[in-house]
């Protein structure tokens, strides 16, 4: 009997356990994708609307969040953004942010604040290129999160391939060559067709080897299938040029330039010139001359102006960097650059014209006369400003995301877009006024492609990527072209603050985009950077640039009106609409219905403009009769007809007249005019006698004005801003009234 009881309370026992490690699965298991989009509503929800999510069709998890902020956490960056990974993780797709998810790399600066990088992982397997990015302000808010993250995985982990049958499918492939393996083989899981009907899941093993040979350049990165030997992909990490492809001309500025000093100089070595950012190495071993320590001659006709032009601009152009964007030296940008002049280099005997290696901090740039072909009417690339200053800055993009080596079309495009955009910007910080960063591509034999920021027939991505035998170099000018097209297309008096913080905005873009950067995903990083910094006048600027060159959607308009709840039947009623994004000019109409409505009420045309007053005759002409509640609406469209349209219910107070109205709640009104030069009108409501405070500010959050600092009895108010002493732009007005405050925007146009 008592053995019986025993072997029931086992069973019991063995029951219990599996009941709970039943129930702990049902709590822990990853929510399916209807359940993510669910979350995606419900997320927007909690914060009002106020973020714009884009989502993945394919996996129902979030590609962006942006346009607003959240405020909610406190703590280190890392804590922030961990606290919000826990609370969102049906939305993100993630069953438990310890397991799944890595942190792999953290992004700081000055204006950018602190971009986290989580790789996911699956049961503790990296995804390539797959996860989130988690963006800090200074001031602790979540600005923005990006990245692509795929939870509905189902595969066998167990590899049958080993890492020495991976090394010899390599030396295979490479056969007649020597490699040099820099980096083991790595399990991993590999995303073919991503977000196509035939994406597949593969574990794989990731590889990086390099030619041993002498002038022999190539470096490679492979996945190979883990269970079939199978080589998935092999992308060629150097970013290459050949004789048949970009062309670059010597840059203008330094044509009749003699001499200059190479600053930052520690060896002075007839051979090499060795600094603290660069060393160049000539390895035709032909000695340099110098007037005096720290100069060298510095002429095109000089036999080691190739020398000297490599070291003078990879090192200024660092400079410029740092200076503009408020860096230091590594670890900001990156460390020490090494630049090899005038051997030709070959990978796998096709001969380089120029390349870069971004991992390993190296620059390759031929002399013309030691090729075999002469590279026929071309100059050195190390003549031209144009092609140090951009291969140089394919490893600042390095260090600031990894993913660019990854062989991804797209992400190679959006690397090639950035280093020439800075290409040019600094050679018009150098005084070249030119939207050109390179001569005809004859590759497509066709001049509507040619490799320019300022080309008017790239305007749309698909259109060039899809033309037969064009490569992510000529698909990059689609981008770069957006960023040159937002940087001098924008209206202002002042065209260097303009340039300089497109500049900033594109560059803290580059800190900002996730492990499998896109074109749109630039689009919205430089969006929710500008809505952070307060920079709002520029986002809709970035919408259209983008769109123009087919990406993304127009902004379109949107409409508030701002003025009174009712009016007293002896008094009148003036209303203002507030219109932002879309297209100037914007035409406002305004309608007029009577409430509660009936079947048969339909709203009558009141008149047209920004502004509209109406009192208690005027809604009697309307109507035909008296009217005691109407609902007041204004319809806004734009110079390509987007429309949008806000409603306000209004009541008429009816009241003996001379009696004053004291409001019931306090409020702020939109200036008026608005836009306006100079002066515009600010009123604002008070419920009951307040300290009041009422200040302007610049974008950059500076004091501009204080135009009300004092106590004021309840009632409505009014107060002028004078501002013809300060540049067009946006301005910000804050009204603080006891507990109340409230914001709203302004613009000077001059």
């Amino acid at each position: 009997m008592k053995a019986i009881k025993c072997f029931i309370i086992l069973v019991i026992l063995i029951i219990s356990i599996f009941a709970v490690l039943g129930f702990q699965q049902i709590i822990e298991q990853k929510p399916d994708k209807e359940q993510r989009i669910e979350a995606s509503k419900l997320f927007n929800q909690k914060y009002d609307g106020k973020f714009e999510i884009q989502m993945n069709s394919t996996t129902g998890t979030p590609s962006s969040i942006f346009r607003y902020k959240i405020t909610k956490y406190s703590g280190t960056p890392e804590q922030i953004a961990k606290a919000f990974l826990n609370e969102e993780k049906t939305m993100l797709g993630i069953e438990n942010t310890d397991k799944d998810l890595e942190l792999i790399r953290t992004n700081y600066s000055k204006k950018g604040g602190t971009r986290l990088m989580y790789t996911q992982k699956y049961k503790d397997i990296p995804v390539l290129n797959s996860g989130y990015l988690v963006a800090v302000g200074n001031d602790g808010a979540i600005y923005y999160v990006s990245g692509d993250y795929f939870p509905d995985m189902n595969i066998d982990i167990r590899p049958t391939i080993s890492n020495e049958q991976v090394v010899n499918e390599i030396r295979t492939d490479l056969a007649g060559y020597n490699i040099k393996i820099i980096k083991e083989p790595v399990i991993c899981i590999y995303i073919a067709n991503r977000y196509k009907d035939s994406m597949s899941y593969n574990l794989a093993y990731n590889v990086r080897v390099k030619l041993n040979e002498k002038n022999e350049v190539g470096s490679f990165d492979y996945i190979i299938d883990a269970q079939t030997g199978k080589i998935i992909s092999k992308t060629n990490l150097l970013k290459g040029i050949t004789g048949y492809g970009t062309v670059y001309q010597t840059s203008p500025a330094h044509n009749n330039t003699s001499t200059e000093s190479l600053y930052r100089l520690n060896v002075n070595n007839p051979l090499i010139l060795d600094g603290s950012n660069v060393i160049v190495y000539n390895d035709k071993e032909e000695e340099a001359e110098e007037e005096s320590e720290g100069y060298f001659i510095y002429n095109p006709s000089d036999t080691h102006f190739d020398e000297v032009m490599a070291y003078y601009h990879c090192d200024e152009f660092e400079a410029w960097l740092c200076d503009k964007f408020d860096l230091w030296g590594p670890p900001d940008i990156v460390d020490q650059v090494t630049v090899y002049t005038h051997n030709l280099h070959t990978d796998q005997g096709i001969e380089i014209y120029s390349g870069t290696h971004p991992d390993e901090y190296t620059i390759y740039l031929a002399d013309s006369g030691t090729s075999a072909n002469n590279f026929p009417g071309l100059r050195d690339p190390v003549k031209d400003s144009d092609c140090i200053t951009h291969e140089y800055m394919h490893i600042v993009n390095y260090t600031y995301n990894s993913s660019f080596l990854t062989g991804d079309f797209h992400a190679c495009a959006v690397d090639e877009a950035y280093a020439d955009y800075f290409s040019v910007a600094y050679k018009n910080w150098r005084g070249v006024s030119s939207d050109t960063t390179g001569e005809y591509v004859r590759q497509f034999k066709n001049p509507n492609y040619e490799r320019t920021l300022d080309n008017p027939y790239a305007t749309a991505y698909y259109d060039i990527m899809y033309y037969p035998n064009c490569d992510f170099h000529s698909a990059s000018q689609v981008i770069s072209g957006a960023f040159w097209d937002l940087r001098r297309d924008i209206p202002s008096n002042d065209e260097d603050v303009i340039a300089n913080d497109i500049d900033e905005l594109v560059f803290e873009s580059l800190g900002s985009l996730d492990q499998n950067p896109t074109r749109f995903e630039i689009r919205t990083a430089m969006e929710a950077l500008a809505y952070a910094w307060n920079w709002y006048c520029y986002i809709d600027d970035i919408e259209t640039a983008f769109y123009y060159h087919g990406i993304g959607d127009l902004p379109v308009p949107s409409v508030e009106i701002d003025g009174p709840e009712g009016f007293w039947n002896y008094s009148y009623g003036e209303w203002e609409a507030s219109a932002y994004g879309g297209y100037l000019p914007y035409n406002f109409n305004w309608y007029v219905r009577k409430l509660p409505l009936n079947e048969v009420e339909e709203r009558i045309y009141a008149g047209d403009g920004e502004n509209i007053t109406l009192n208690l005759d005027d809604l009697f002409d309307l109507f035909g009769d008296g009217v005691d509640v109407f609902e007041l609406t204004v319809e806004v469209s734009d110079g390509i007809n987007s429309t949008d349209s806000d409603s306000k219910t209004v009541t008429i107070w009816s009241n003996k007249k001379g009696v004053e109205q004291i409001p019931k709640d306090y409020a702020l009104d939109q200036n008026y005019p608005n836009p306006f030069n100079p002066v515009t009108t600010i009123k604002f409501a008070l419920p009951k006698s307040s300290p009041v405070k009422l200040v302007i500010y610049d974008i950059t959050g500076r004091e501009v004005a204080v135009l009300v600092n004092g106590s004021l009895p309840a009632g409505y108010h009014s107060v002028q801003w004078d501002a013809r002493n300060v540049p067009s732009g946006m301005y910000i007005y804050r009204i603080t009234a006891g507990s109340f405050t409230q914001t709203k925007r302004m613009m000077v146009i001059k």
